[in-house]
């Protein structure tokens, strides 16, 4: 079944999608336990060339001289605390395919994107990934919100699904 949240064609560089829900019937809704949850302070966007990256961080940056003074090659990855980074890798020719993947602080828990369910709330974010659950809750302004749409619907393109709540 195909439930329909927006009735809305969302347009992103010569794409256009419509918005929808696979919605199971009750008998075949499996409940997931939450495999990885982060309480956002911080997100970054990086699109170049080579990559998009989309990366939720549990910690605010704090990058004045003093802090960074204090930092040593052992606390590096302390000073980000928990972060999801959901990246996109572009392919380099025609021969080759773009590269989805999600990186995580807990390294077990990153993996490959292949077929993915992201549903995007005003604030939060589930990711389903190999029946695997990620939860983002976050707190943003408008305009972020916005940004956050495009860049998921930039990400989803081809392999996942995306919904917009």
């Amino acid at each position: 079944h195909v439930r329909f949240r927006e009735n809305v064609r969302v347009k992103f560089p010569c794409v256009t999608r419509l918005l929808a829900t696979v919605v199971n019937p009750p008998n075949l809704i499996r409940r997931l336990d939450l495999y990885m949850k982060i309480d956002c302070k911080r997100i970054e966007i990086e699109v170049n060339e080579f990559q998009f990256s989309l990366t939720f961080y549990e910690k605010e940056h704090d990058d004045t001289f003093e802090t960074a003074k204090k930092i040593t090659t052992e606390n590096v990855m302390d000073s980000l605390g928990e972060y999801i980074s959901l990246n996109r890798s572009y392919a380099e020719d025609e021969f080759d395919s773009d590269y989805y993947y999600l990186e995580a602080s807990d390294l077990e828990k990153s993996t490959e994107l292949e077929d993915f369910t992201v549903d995007l709330f005003r604030n939060k974010l589930t990711l389903n990934c190999k029946n695997e659950l990620f939860e983002i809750n976050f707190a943003v302004n408008d305009l972020l919100f916005n940004d956050l749409k495009n860049s998921l619907i930039n990400l989803s393109f081809k392999k996942g699904h995306l919904t917009i709540h």
